[in-house]
């Protein structure tokens, strides 16, 4: 990638963020067309984003998002072709009867549908070429393209989603690494009539070309379409998949958007045919367990457990114990309000979940405090969940949560709900019980942060560099402030404020 190509894609990078944050403090699509239209003619990470937007739009008449799952082909087919040619060695006809030189253009490459010799039809893949690098700048720009929170990104650890998303990247940018996954999932579907997964074919496969069978499939709107028996089936087909994923195979197909998952009926069965293996999770079996110890825990027909061992179930689970602890009181009825499905003795609808409306009764303001607590470790997990949620409420069904639940993880060793031993806390005699952050933003509250009385003796740590520059030559000392704060048993109070604009930081103890 030639310097001015780098230049080039970082002020994309930039125009992209810049229209993001427009539409995040609007609320509204800031001229999403124009947004989806960059990111499609930039792939890589832009697209990708795009693609996962597009899970909102399944039961949306504009498709705006949408087309960046299977769009047309970016490379002409000559240079197709070409790259082919030289990555197989050979002339196309040595191994292909014919290749239809329009193809889908997805993320990182492109699929063309070709028959071989001989007659099998298959699908080509070929990753554009300079992808890999433009990827790495990408990354490089997370924090820039992310904008969780404005300009206020502490307790949004940049750094980790930067890794985890490098190392899935990674993996997804080595087409052999995907052929792998293709039989692996192949050999754990062996059992399974209902969902279907196309082979690689390794002669004709490398590092940045696969080459697999091809499925005959149509796409989500086709489905919904069909009898509402079918629909249901199809609903348990995909929860059965996600349960199996996370509990039993702790594997997860982590790019769920509507150009991965595809449908077909084989006489009258509904199918789930699984593309692209490229994002897969490999979910560690301390997760697996926690999450099952916290859906029981979480049942109304369990005793209920202490707040000490909630605080340790979701810190098992990846969550930041410390931005937890303002709100320890109310994890059980989260974890009931995040788990409702689980429990329901009915069919459960999607539809009829008010998970937002719950999230914000039961939480208030430390709902931001949730919103950051989770670790990068969990972002690939949370998209695959949120596109299980996406497909389910399209389908407009009702499926037994519990029962697939169950069928699925019978036979696995029960979790134990009774407390472990507690770890051996600091504790101090504190005047104050909360340390709370807030970034206002033309007298709207972009972010506010709840922490434990005693984080203030970390709160150098908390405020973003910059601020701290502006605060020091406002004579402001954080360090000194936070050591008076603690040496005093951290006192009811304002312990600075800053105005900047229209952008204003308030940092007190209640």
């Amino acid at each position: 990638m030639s310097v001015a190509a780098k230049i080039k894609r970082a002020a994309q990078l930039g125009l992209l963020a810049g229209e993001l944050v427009k539409s995040a403090v609007s609320r509204n699509p800031h001229n999403p067309s124009r947004i989806s239209d960059r990111m499609g003619s930039m792939h890589g990470l832009p697209q990708k984003i795009g693609q996962m937007l597009s899970l909102r739009e399944f039961e949306s008449v504009d498709k705006v998002f949408t087309g960046l799952t299977q769009g047309r082909n970016t490379l002409p087919k000559e240079r197709v072709f070409q790259e082919l040619e030289r990555a197989l060695g050979g002339p196309l006809s040595r191994w292909f009867e014919s290749i239809d030189g329009e193809g889908l253009s997805a993320s990182l490459g492109q699929v063309h549908r070709a028959r071989l010799r001989g007659g099998q039809e298959v699908a080509v893949k070929l990753q554009y070429p300079g992808i890999a690098e433009a990827v790495r700048q990408d990354l490089s720009m997370l924090g820039v393209l992310a904008m969780p929170m404005g300009g206020y990104r502490r307790g949004f650890d940049v750094s980790g989603y930067r890794r985890e998303m490098g190392l899935r990247l990674a993996e997804e940018l080595d087409y052999r690494q995907e052929a792998k996954r293709m039989r692996e999932f192949t050999n754990l579907l062996s059992g399974a009539a209902d969902m279907r997964v196309p082979q690689p074919i390794e002669e004709l496969s490398g590092l940045t070309f696969l080459t697999t069978t091809w499925l005959e499939n149509v796409p989500l709107e086709a489905a919904l379409h069909w009898s509402e028996p079918a629909r249901k089936s199809l609903g348990e087909t995909l929860l059965r998949l996600f349960f199996m994923s996370i509990f039993k195979w702790r594997l997860l197909h982590a790019d769920p958007h509507a150009g991965n998952y595809r449908f077909a009926l084989e006489n009258g069965r509904p199918i789930l045919i699984l593309l692209d293996f490229g994002c897969v999770k490999e979910i560690p079996r301390s997760f697996s367990r926690e999450l099952r110890r916290l859906i029981e825990i979480a049942n109304p027909q369990n005793s209920p457990v202490s707040n000490e061992r909630l605080l340790q179930c979701y810190s098992a689970l990846g969550f930041n114990r410390e931005l937890l602890e303002p709100m320890k009181d109310k994890l059980l009825h989260l974890a009931r309000a995040l788990l409702a499905p689980f429990h329901s003795e009915q069919d459960f609808s999607i539809k009829d979940w008010n998970l937002s409306e719950d999230f914000t009764q039961i939480l208030g303001d430390l709902k931001w405090n949730f919103r950051v607590a989770g670790s990068p470790e969990l972002l690939y997990v949370l998209r695959a969940w949120q596109g299980l949620l996406c497909y389910l409420k399209a389908l407009k069904v009702a499926v037994s949560w519990r029962s697939i639940y169950e069928e699925v993880t019978h036979g696995l060793p029960a979790v134990n709900l009774q407390p472990e031993a507690a770890p051996t806390l600091k504790v101090h005699t504190v005047k104050s019980n909360r340390l709370k952050i807030r970034v206002t933003e033309n007298d709207s509250v972009k972010v506010e942060l709840t922490f434990s009385a005693e984080a203030v003796e970390r709160l150098y740590e908390l405020v973003p560099e910059n601020l701290q520059s502006r605060l020091l030559e406002k004579k402001v000392d954080v360090r000194n402030i936070a050591r008076l704060a603690t040496e005093n048993g951290f006192p009811h109070g304002v312990l600075f404020e800053d105005e900047q604009g229209s952008k204003s930081v308030k940092v007190w103890l209640e």
